[in-house]
């Protein structure tokens, strides 16, 4: 048995035993024989390496629609489309960009209604791909120009899918802002680079996806020539080219970096949510609004706020401005100027709600107060009477002096009339009436119960 075939024999069992690829032995030999011939990526990589690349590439090409106009789809088409896609996402943890669904093939360029105008690619926000199937072969044609068609419109997915979708890379999503900033302070002061095509100063996104295809195909000269720019790719992408066998961005290795080009790398980027379209901030601010004032309603019923209840939904508020100002300001979910909106109609009036269940659930102690009546007054047109108490008592608690005129003659009619209540104070010291009737002194039977 020859040295190939064995070294073919251990690539396969690579395949199907640790990366689990559900291909054919001839499935393999053709994939990976293409991929040889037509890709450098490829064939640099270890053999771990290519059956990680071929088990991502096989999964891509199976989650993706393909659809042919003017050209029938063969798994060439899919295998080498889907490979564009690997490279950049060879280093991150996710590769399928859920976002993207549909990928187009024209045998060339094609007229675009969509920016009126032939274009080779055009990559969509709804999650479309459309390709010139010509022009992704020359691009692949040469390796060392800087020129990949599939590559350019695979990096404009790659950052539609972290911008519309749900970013599944944490990493890329929250470094990305780190990213722009330092490409756009390069193309503000290097209008006329020689080593980045024209095409890149269009705007920040195509700077992005001609800044890919370099980082790709000649990613010696982009370390060279644009030393700073392409470090950071290095982090976004989480990939060290320069050694293409494992292009392993190494802790080893990012140290070593930092020292050589002054860039101060975290070992796992800070939280940055501009990027995310949803944050969990943004369900508390649509949730609350309509959950929150049920909820209070229905808790709050015989509770005595210290400060009523607009006092204590202020209070909750700023209570939960310094807990929550990290997760949702600091890591740039909301801007600080919004900040105290989410505050007032999402976090505080939630927190007012979850503080009043968590009161309500354990009593910590309970007492009896019996308080004179000393004055009446009717309400004709509700039928309620309002009790005045000796020393104005519970004066500030107007709804448990407030009751049905049923018993106001009997209470007139008797002398030594008092308001007999029992409170319980709740974990976080809430108070709550849980019964309240009106008794007589002279005849301590004659209880009435009003509540």
């Amino acid at each position: 048995m020859g040295s190939n075939l064995k070294d073919d024999i251990k690539a396969f069992a690579l395949h199907r035993l640790r990366w689990q690829t559900a291909i054919s032995r001839e499935q393999y030999q053709r994939y990976h024989t293409l991929l040889s011939n037509t890709s450098r990526f490829y064939r640099e990589l270890s053999t771990n390496g290519q059956a990680k690349a071929m088990h991502r590439i096989v999964h891509f090409m199976r989650a993706k629609k393909f659809i042919g106009h003017g050209i029938e789809v063969t798994d060439t088409h899919r295998l080498l489309i889907s490979l564009a896609a690997i490279k950049l996402t060879f280093g991150l943890e996710h590769h399928l960009l859920p976002h993207l669904h549909t990928i187009y093939l024209r045998p060339t360029q094609f007229y675009s209604s969509f920016v009126r105008a032939d274009v080779k690619g055009l990559a969509s926000g709804s999650g479309e791909l459309h390709l010139s199937w010509q022009h992704v072969l020359e691009g692949m044609a040469d390796a060392d120009d800087g020129l990949h068609l599939a590559i350019h419109e695979m990096a404009h997915i790659l950052k539609i899918d972290t911008v519309k979708g749900k970013p599944q890379n944490e990493r890329f999503a929250f470094y990305l802002n780190t990213w722009m900033r330092e490409a756009d302070r390069i193309r503000q002061n290097q209008p006329d680079d020689p080593f980045l095509r024209k095409y890149a100063q269009v705007n920040l996104h195509e700077f992005f996806a001609v800044c890919m295809e370099n980082f790709i195909e000649r990613p010696d000269d982009f370390a060279a020539r644009e030393p700073h720019l392409f470090y950071h790719t290095c982090y976004l992408l989480n990939q060290y080219p320069l050694e293409p066998k494992d292009r392993a961005l190494t802790p080893d290795i990012l140290r070593r970096i930092s020292h050589q080009v002054g860039i101060s790398f975290p070992v796992t980027p800070a939280k940055d949510y501009t990027h995310h379209n949803w944050h969990w901030s943004y369900t508390l601010l649509f949730i609350s609004p309509l959950f929150a004032p049920i909820a209070i309603l229905i808790l709050s019923e015989d509770v005595m706020f210290p400060f009523g209840m607009f006092g204590a939904w202020m209070l909750a508020s700023l209570l939960c401005a310094p807990l929550l100002y990290r997760q949702v300001v600091t890591y740039r979910a909301m801007t600080r100027d919004f900040y105290p909106v989410f505050l007032l109609v999402g976090a505080g009036p939630m927190a007012l709600a979850f503080a009043l269940m968590l009161d309500s659930t354990v009593d910590i102690m309970e007492w009896e107060e019996q308080h004179p009546i000393v004055n009446i007054q009717h309400w004709p047109e509700t039928s309620t009477m309002q009790l005045q108490l000796a020393d104005n008592a519970l004066a500030d608690w107007p709804d448990q002096l407030t009751m049905l005129d049923n018993d106001a003659h009997i209470i007139q009619q008797h002398g030594g009339a008092h308001l007999r209540l029992r409170f319980t104070r709740g974990l976080l010291g809430i108070r709550h009436c849980i019964a309240s009737e009106i008794v007589f002194s002279a005849k301590a039977n004659a209880a009435v119960e009003t509540h």
